[in-house]
Formats: C-alpha cells, sequence, structure tokens
C-alpha cells in the first residue's frame, strides 16, 4: 500500500509541475512587449540599421502586441527575405523583451553593370545599401550573368593578408583578367581563371623580389598566363 501511495504522490507532483507550466505559459502569453534589442553583425559596418530592421516585422507601433499573437520563425522569415540579410533570430524572455539577431550578407567586390552592385562572400549578387559602403575592390566590365566568374579569384585574393591589402581592381580584357594594385602603376595580366594559386604564388614572389631590389618603379605589365614563369615588360 505503502508503495502505490509513493507512486501516487508522484503522479500528482508530476500533474501539479504540468498545471504550473501551462499556467505560467499562459500568463507569458497574455504579456505584450515592452522592448525590443535589436543586434546587427557585424556592427561596425550597417548595411541596414536597427530601425529599418524594426519596421521590417512590425510596420506599425509595438503597443498593445501579446506574445500570443506572434510566430517567431514567420518573423525571422520576413527578415531574411530582405536583400542585405544572411540569418536573423527572434526570440523573447519572460520580463517581455523581445530580442532580434541580425546577420548582414558580406560583400567581397563591387562591380558596375549600368549600375553599380556588389558580390558577396557567397558568390552572388548583392545590392548596394544607402547606410553604408564597403571598401572592397571593383571589377570593371563585367556583366552580371558573368561576374560570378570571377569569383574563385576573388575569393583567393580576399583571404589572402597581403593581397587583400593590394588589389583593388579586376578588369576585363581582350586578354583576359587583369589585376590593379594600390601601390604600382604596372598592370598584372592574370589571363584566364585557372591555376589560380600558382599564379598568386608567383606574383608575390616577384613582388617581394622586385620590392626588395627597389624595381617595382620600372615594369610596365607582369604576366602571369604562363605557368611557373612570370614575363615583366619593363617601361
Amino acid at each position: 500500500m505503502k508503495k502505490h501511495w509513493n507512486y501516487i504522490r508522484l503522479f500528482l507532483l508530476f500533474a501539479f509541475l504540468i498545471m504550473m507550466m501551462s499556467f505560467a505559459n499562459h500568463r507569458h502569453a497574455q504579456k505584450t512587449i515592452n522592448a525590443i534589442e535589436i543586434e546587427v553583425f557585424p556592427f561596425e559596418d550597417l548595411f541596414v540599421t536597427e530601425s529599418e530592421i524594426q519596421s521590417l516585422i512590425f510596420p506599425d507601433s509595438i503597443n498593445d502586441i501579446q506574445f500570443s499573437s506572434l510566430r517567431l520563425n514567420d518573423l525571422e522569415f520576413q527578415l531574411i527575405k530582405h536583400d542585405l540579410i544572411k540569418d536573423a533570430q527572434v526570440f523573447y524572455d519572460i520580463n517581455g523583451q523581445l530580442g532580434v539577431e541580425v546577420k548582414q550578407r558580406r560583400p567581397v567586390l563591387r562591380f558596375l553593370d549600368g549600375g553599380f552592385q556588389y558580390l558577396d562572400e557567397a558568390g552572388k549578387i548583392m545590392p548596394l545599401s544607402k547606410n553604408y559602403s564597403a571598401r572592397v575592390p571593383i571589377a570593371m566590365g563585367f556583366k552580371s550573368e558573368e561576374i560570378e566568374t570571377i569569383f574563385p579569384l576573388v575569393k583567393a585574393v580576399e583571404k589572402d593578408d597581403f593581397l587583400r591589402q593590394h588589389v583593388v581592381g579586376f578588369n576585363k580584357d581582350k586578354e583576359g583578367l587583369i589585376l590593379s594594385f594600390r601601390e604600382a602603376d604596372f598592370q598584372v595580366l592574370f589571363g584566364e581563371i585557372n591555376q589560380i594559386d600558382l599564379k598568386l604564388n608567383n606574383f608575390k614572389a616577384f613582388y617581394q623580389k622586385a620590392k626588395k631590389d627597389g624595381k617595382l618603379a620600372t615594369y610596365k605589365k607582369v604576366d602571369l598566363r604562363f605557368g611557373n614563369q612570370v614575363v615583366c615588360t619593363k617601361i
């Protein structure tokens, strides 16, 4: 009998806990939003502002909006549809505060085709922002439908500390792709988008030696199209 009574007490305790949790959830659902905290990452470069994010999910006032009426997945989907947003998380706490975390898309290249646009870190076209202009290399001579062809080279440059600091442009030419550098008057003829690591390593080796010898200013063109060979044309 004592054993059965222990089971009954455990059952009653379990039922009581469920009842209290349901009651707490019901009371919380009736609460209204009293504040919104929005975080945008990376927060130093705001392509989309906090006020714009709030207006996307709440075009009108947040006054008297109950948590029970919110569909968090729908709010996140609404944010992700924005052309400058990569990911979003929406949540709330027991104090009546709604939290919104937004991750922006990150551009790695700007290109001109009628108007300027970005290419993002995933190799997809991204519009400019009215709030912030990213300092990234510029590509000229490419149509929107072909800009993704140079993405492997752009990514290789972007992940290399030396090249990221020095490469400022990608230009389409009848001889192939030409790279422009920040501190050099010569052009670098890259050619076809192949053997990327080999060509870039060859160029870095040439650049370091030419700079050490004080001869960078004596060249007008550096040709990387021929495998292991770097062909230089002097002024």
